[in-house]
Formats: C-alpha cells, structure tokens, sequence
C-alpha cells in the first residue's frame, strides 16, 4: 500500500469514527432522554444535565428561521475543508484539527437531513449560570478551530513550512 494510500486511510477512518459517535450519542438522546438527566452536580461550582434539544439554528440556537441558509453553508464548508486537507501535506496534528471540524460539520449535516433539526444535549451550569446547549459534534468543530488557531507555525528560511 502506497503512503499516500495509507494516510487516507487514517484520516478517512479518523473521519467516519467521530461521525459515528456524534451520531450514536444522537440517536441515544434523540430515542432515550425525555427529561434531563443529571450527570453531576456542584464539581467545583459545576453541574452538568443530558437534555435533549432540537436546534434549527446555528451556535446556541441563533438565526433559527435562517435554516436551509445555515444547512447550505455547512455544505460548502464541508467541500472546501475537504479541499484543503486534500491540497497539501499537513501534519498529524493539522489533519486532526480538520478532521474534527469536517467531523462536526458533517454530523449536524446529517442531522439536518434525518430529523430536520440538529440534536443537541450537553448542558452546562457554572456557579449557577446556564451556559448553552450543544452537542459532541459541536465540540469537535470547537477543538478543532481552536487547535487550528493556536497550532504555531514553523518559519524557515523566511517563510512558513509544514509542521511534522
């Protein structure tokens, strides 16, 4: 097997594993959760429910009558992430990054498709504050954007290279 082959191969299996529990956990709470389910109370300030949500919308429920918009933009952003990963070499941990996002994206696709919503679940009080719902797909998107972010560059010779 060529190294070009193989590296597909982990990232398309990286990909199809995080869909996979974002969409198992879904089809739990969409199936399972009527009211919530506390998982812990005052860890430090911090409690945390399983809900179950539906969510039309973009982040935190925002610009909910703007669905099919959202949902195309989703598309497109999906297609070119794929692009670029596809583009040029990256490293491991750049490819992690854009498999998380692409992992996100994809699972509230899908979600879109099966339920006509997004499912979300995780709920988050601090110090008795309620921070929005959201769910693993969400997460990723989160993980990955953020470690896209604070992944430093190398410089050599005057210009920016790939990280190994």
């Amino acid at each position: 097997m060529r190294k070009d082959s193989f590296k597909y191969l982990k990232i398309s299996l990286l990909l199809i594993f995080l869909v996979g529990v974002d969409l198992f956990i879904k089809k739990w709470v969409n199936s399972s959760v009527n009211e919530p389910i506390l998982v812990w109370k005052n860890f430090l300030g911090v409690d945390f429910y399983i809900h179950h949500v539906t969510n039309r919308g973009g982040a935190f429920g925002m610009f909910q009558a703007f669905f099919k918009p959202i949902l195309i933009f989703r598309i497109f952003a999906v297609l070119a992430l794929i692009c670029y990963l596809f583009k040029e070499d990256h490293s491991f941990k750049k490819i992690f990054f854009i498999i998380s996002i692409l992992a996100g994206a994809l699972g509230n696709i899908i979600d879109s498709f099966l339920y006509g919503h997004v499912i979300d679940m995780f709920h988050f009080l601090f110090w008795g504050r309620s921070y929005g719902i959201f769910n693993f797909a969400d997460a990723m998107i989160f993980i990955g954007s953020l470690g896209l972010l604070i992944t430093p560059k190398k410089l050599e010779h005057g210009s920016i290279t790939k990280e190994n």
